[in-house]
This record gives C-alpha cells, structure tokens and sequence, in this order.
C-alpha cells in the first residue's frame, strides 16, 4: 500500500485547523506484515506539500507535515507523534539542512520527529475499525490523538507550530495505513475483501515513515 494512486481531501484556498483519520468499513482482516515483521505498520495522516520559511535559503523546498502512529515490529508498545519535512522538489536534493533547527539531512529532504511523543499500547490490525487518528494545528502548537475504542491517547501542543507554521498553509489532508520505519512492503492478509475508504500521498520512497 502506499506508492501509488491516492485520494487528499484538498480545502484551497481555506485553511484546515483539523483532519481526522479513520477507517469506517474495514472487513476479514487478519494480519499485516511489513518488511517480514508481522503486525508491524503505521498510520498516516498527512498535510499537503506548502510554502514555507523554514525552507531558509534552500531552493525548490516545500513544507510537509505528517501525523504518525507507528506499530513497531517486536515491541508490546506503539507511538504517536508528528514528524515533518523539508520536501527536495528537485530530484538533487538537498545538499544541507537549515542550521541550528533541528533538522536532519536524508538527501531527498530534511526531516526531524516532535520533540514529545506519546506510547501506547500495540494495536492490533484487527482494531482498526475502531481506531480514530486526529490531527490538529494551531498557532499555540500541533497536537495529535489517537482513539482505540472507548480509550483516547494523545498530547496537545507535542511541537510548536513554529516548525513549519503548518496552520497558516494546511489546505489538504490524507489519510491511510503504510509499512512501518525503516520497511518497504505492505502486505495485509485478509480472508474476504478489505475496504479501506482512505488515501495516502505522494510515491514513497523505501526506508522511512512516509518519505516523499
């Protein structure tokens, strides 16, 4: 899943203060295996590609920020928090990153994680009919929540929204469920059709959490 077609809910020119992913029909979902690790995978709520200072003197650079909960493989807990990036529209990449903010240089982009995050309990590829992930950008800070069911996990204000002022510029917004860190594949196992009503963005490369 992942790398292909996908579906953003795009807002322009109005701006979104909050997204919310989730799957309402998900049906014979057994298990899910990413890289050859079962019940490993993250879901993605992510913004649209946008202008941003914090691109620096940096040529063709644009801001994208990612809303993640990440089911790691071999561990009894998952995380939640936000990553964001200095997107490479030119395919030469990036030869430095913005000093002195943070941020860390992968050639296709600079990336750097919240500051916060927040752990919880696994959550199994079964429960994904119950599982609600919500995004939010203010100008106080970025927060993000994750329901299970009855049970709500979450930060508010995990980073500030000064890292790439992401609610003066979220017009679009998707939603869906990737490999997990640092995996390449996908696979979901099912005994009957599964209908995930959701969309994910732009071709990711292998080897990080919704790379561009």
């Amino acid at each position: 899943m992942g790398d292909g077609n996908d579906f953003t809910a795009d807002t322009t020119p109005h701006l979104i203060s909050t997204a919310i992913g989730a799957f309402p029909k998900v049906k014979g979902v057994k298990t899910v295996q990413s890289g050859g690790a079962l019940d490993s995978y993250s879901l993605q709520l992510n913004s649209n590609f946008f202008s941003t200072a914090a691109c620096g003197t940096l040529q063709d650079c644009v801001g994208w920020s990612q809303f993640v909960y990440e089911n790691p493989p071999g561990s009894s807990q998952g995380t939640l928090f936000i990553q964001d990036w200095l997107v490479a529209t030119n395919p030469s990449g990036f030869s430095s990153c913005p000093p002195g903010e943070g941020w860390e240089n992968l050639g296709i982009g600079c990336v750097q994680n919240s500051p916060y995050g927040v752990s919880l309990p696994n959550v199994g590829v079964t429960e994904l009919g119950s599982v609600i992930e919500t995004g939010d950008a203010d100008s106080s800070g970025d927060s993000i929540y994750i329901s299970v069911g009855k049970t709500e996990y979450g930060m508010k204000n995990v980073q500030g929204d000064g890292i790439t002022d992401l609610s003066q510029h979220w017009e679009g917004a998707e939603f869906n469920i990737l490999g997990a860190v640092s995996y390449t594949h996908l696979d979901v196992y099912k005994r009957q059709p599964l209908i995930l009503p959701g969309g994910i963005g732009p071709p990711y490369k292998p080897g990080y959490t919704g790379a561009p």
